[in-house]
């Protein structure tokens, strides 16, 4: 789950951590509201993609240790 919500404490976020598979710090990423996402979607997303996807590999990194 990726909830957008201001507050990481509201009840809102607090029901999303219920509803996640257990421990829900694997299965969410809380992203602090719509205005920051916007300044840094490449960051939220990067943060997603490796929080879900631990077999996720950078193409620069790969890149790097080729050379």
């Amino acid at each position: 789950m990726v909830p957008i919500h201001p507050y990481e404490n509201s009840p809102d976020v607090e029901l999303m951590k219920e509803w996640s598979s257990t421990p829900w710090q694997t299965h969410m990423v809380h992203i602090p509201g719509l205005k920051n996402l916007q300044k840094d979607v490449k960051t939220f997303v990067t943060k997603t993609l490796v929080q879900f996807c631990p077999r996720s590999q950078s193409p620069m990194l790969i890149q790097k240790k080729e050379k």
